[in-house]
């Protein structure tokens, strides 16, 4: 199943999912959606360069505001609010989340803990803002590589290299068609 596009389906970009619950409000921003990489650089002493290991990958920490307009919205958040709640148990499991922007990235996100939570704050105007701290969960996995180099080679040819090269391929063919070109012309003069 492919993901809706904000073009041609905006509405599917107006909440989240959390367990399963639809936010309440409508989202106003999300920040900070990435997928780190975690690599651990290794330096020989006395030379340049250096050995660099993948890690596996980070985890992504981002922010999520929703914007109350009416008092449905103010309700809706206070039965929501408790999917929010700091774990009870030592064995607390994460938190299924579902949103557009979230299964865009390379790596989707689908579980999340919940870092911090404000109180709404804002005016009649403006609405109200509350903000959502989130933190990826994603269980261990090994993934280990340390690559042994690169498919381009140090003092190899560049871009301007490559078109000096293009231009002087052109410029030996046109000169090839051309000695073509005077050989059949003189043949047939003659």
């Amino acid at each position: 199943m492919s993901t809706p596009s904000p073009y041609n389906n905006p509405k599917a970009y107006d909440h989240l999912y959390l367990c399963g619950e639809k936010s309440p409000g409508i989202i106003d921003d999300i920040d900070g959606l990435d997928n780190p990489r975690v690599w651990e650089e290794k330096k020989a002493a006395g030379s340049s360069g250096a050995t660099i290991t993948f890690q596996g990958d980070g985890l992504c920490e981002f922010t999520v505001r929703l914007r109350f307009w009416t008092q449905k919205d103010f309700d809706d958040w206070e039965v929501w609010k408790r999917l929010l709640e700091s774990p009870k148990s030592k064995s607390q499991n994460a938190l299924d989340i579902v949103h557009p922007r979230l299964a865009q990235l390379v790596t989707p996100i689908t579980s999340v803990v919940v870092t911090n939570v404000t109180a709404p704050k804002g005016t009649l105007l403006s609405g109200d803002i509350v903000t959502i701290s989130f933190k990826q969960y994603r269980k261990p996995k090994p993934a280990m590589a340390t690559p042994k180099g690169s498919n381009s080679k140090p003092g190899g040819e560049t871009p301007e290299d490559r078109l000096d090269r293009l231009i002087e391929t052109g410029r030996n063919q046109l000169r090839s068609h051309a000695d073509e070109f005077t050989e059949l012309f003189n043949r047939r003069r003659n």
